[in-house]
């Protein structure tokens, strides 16, 4: 009887980068199952397209022009305060949070100095009793704690009250969370159509490197090998190609000159340039709603049909609704941790936010 040994390459398996937190005997809450889940989003923005610049956006938006806060305006230019401001409004927006490290005067009375912290290098830390919250461990590098220089430092959370004895601590404030301790950024949602976009321009490009060669099948005709040397010889035609930075590769295989040779077939992907072209507008408009974009116009992108009659009216109309609905709440956030850091020696500080629009509103637009 004829007997088909077929064996199926397992292709590239797509698994979702895990956000679990579990407290470290070492104090501190492990955010990610390898304690890295904030550098994969750092790494998500720098390395994806639409939801990098629209981080970028978004976040220069939360952070605005500048800060205004009356008699306490020259004191806040003195610590520097927007610097500060800045930095935290895009922690905010890219990680749901942000750290900023309050260094008291030596008399205590003042405030001698805020500093951002970026929000990657931050773990909170924990009581070994309760689990509760009582500060922050801080490192330059979470991937290489061993190091001495990025051994983590514990700093105490702010407590006015306690400045005494802690002349330096940390102040943080996170998006609403849930019943887990660190934040969500507002995209969350949306991780896995960043990911898809971005494995697209990953697989183009690799394409295209190796010159646009189709997908292939692989038969060999020198019998079949014992089940051991079959499992190998699938691994290493997996290794070689499978996922997106393998795209159009060929294969050199060395035979003996009156031995049979494999044989590939090569396949081309029926309707490629509609299918690629669907997954791109549909991750895209995916992370637009994740992003609670109202209209892409406002960052740049023009999308085909609809709107509010125009593209002025669109945007007016559009700018207003993502300002009240997504700047200002994220604005009124980062402004309240700075008012009550420094309420300590400036006290009743209010602070407004000048905003930085990417659509300056005349007094016709205005009553739309």
């Amino acid at each position: 009887m004829e007997t088909h040994n077929v064996k199926r390459l397992t292709l590239a398996d797509y698994t979702v980068r895990s956000s679990a937190e579990k407290t470290d005997r070492s104090g501190w809450v492990n955010y990610g199952v390898d304690n890295l889940f904030p550098q994969y989003l750092s790494e998500l923005a720098a390395t994806g397209a639409v939801h990098g610049s629209l981080c970028v956006s978004i976040g220069d938006m939360f952070a605005g022009k500048g800060l205004e806060a009356g008699v306490y305006n020259k004191r806040l230019e003195a610590l520097s305060a927007y610097d500060v401001f800045y930095g935290c409004a895009h922690d905010y927006k890219k990680y749901g949070g942000y750290y900023i490290e309050v260094i008291y005067s030596v008399d205590r009375q003042n405030i001698a100095k805020i500093r951002h912290l970026p929000f990657e290098e931050c773990r909170i830390a924990v009581s070994s009793e309760e689990e509760e919250i009582v500060g922050v461990y801080h490192s330059n590098d979470w991937a290489n704690t061993r190091k001495k220089r990025n051994k983590p430092e514990f700093l105490p959370a702010f407590n006015p009250t306690n400045n005494g004895e802690e002349p330096r601590q940390i102040f943080y404030k996170f998006a609403y969370c849930g019943a887990n301790i660190y934040p969500r950024p507002d995209y969350y949602s949306a991780i896995n159509s960043i990911e898809l976009a971005r494995e697209i321009s990953v697989y183009h490009v690799n394409n295209i490197m190796n010159g646009l060669r189709p997908s292939m099948l692989v038969s060999l005709f020198q019998g079949a090998p014992a089940p051991d040397e079959q499992q190998q010889i699938k691994r290493d035609w997996e290794r070689e190609l499978t996922g997106a930075r393998n795209a159009g590769k060929f294969i050199m295989t060395f035979n003996e000159r009156d031995t049979p040779k494999p044989e590939i077939t090569t396949f081309p992907l029926s309707d490629a340039d509609k299918q690629y072209e669907f997954l791109s507008k549909e991750s895209t408009s995916l992370i637009m709603v994740a992003h609670r974009v109202v209209t892409p116009l406002l960052f740049g992108i023009r999308d085909v049909g609809g709107g509010f009659g125009s593209n002025k009216d669109e945007m007016a109309v559009g700018l207003e609704i993502f300002t009240n609905q997504v700047v200002d709440p994220a604005q009124r956030k980062l402004a309240d941790g700075l008012e009550e850091i420094l309420s300590y020696e400036m006290p009743n500080i209010t602070i407004t936010v000048i905003p930085n629009s990417p659509l300056m509103i005349t007094a016709d637009t205005a009553q739309i």
